[in-house]
């Protein structure tokens, strides 16, 4: 992700042994720091992506929540959708200009695809479906997704599953 304030690049280090964000400078890609995250035994984090006031946003997997972080104090500063996302399984995540968090999933308990939260964490919209056995290829049908992206403005969406990109425009 980059930063939409000072054009830092931020990227996501997770394995077996780390879990970290490691910043970069936009211009010269020199290191600067890293942000830890809680050290486990296995990739706990997916996706990263900066909301209009310039904090950093990814997906806990391990604790089903979308982890809030000020990357200027390098801490957590809230833990949002956790009701919603305990009972998913995540793939990814996108922000809007309207601070609209859009997290894409790989499994949910009524087979939606994406559920998309306001800036506080609130859910207030669901969007496509899952198909776990690929016996369906409607549009907005996914099977397997792993990636998405949206437009500032929330009217286009993207997402990649399974070698195909698929987009969805919103009117």
């Amino acid at each position: 992700a980059v930063s939409p304030f000072n054009g830092n690049v931020y990227v996501l280090d997770v394995g077996d042994v780390v879990n970290r964000v490691q910043v970069y400078t936009g211009d010269t890609g020199e290191y600067l720091h890293e942000i830890p995250l809680e050290q486990v035994e296995y990739p706990s984090y997916k996706g990263l992506a900066f909301d209009a006031h310039g904090y950093l946003y990814t997906l806990d997997i391990r604790q089903g929540s979308i982890l809030k972080m000020d990357v200027n104090n390098q801490r957590i500063v809230a833990e949002l959708a956790q009701d919603e996302l305990q009972k998913a399984g995540t793939a990814d995540l996108a922000i809007d200009k309207s601070d609209n968090i859009y997290v894409l999933l790989h499994n949910s308990p009524e087979n939606s695809a994406i559920y998309i939260f306001d800036s506080k964490g609130e859910l207030f919209k669901r969007f496509g479906n899952l198909n776990y056995d690929g016996s369906e290829h409607e549009p907005g049908t996914f099977m397997f997704p792993v990636s998405l992206a949206v437009s500032d403005d929330g009217k286009m969406i993207a997402v990649c599953e399974n070698g195909f990109i698929t987009a969805y425009r919103f009117d």
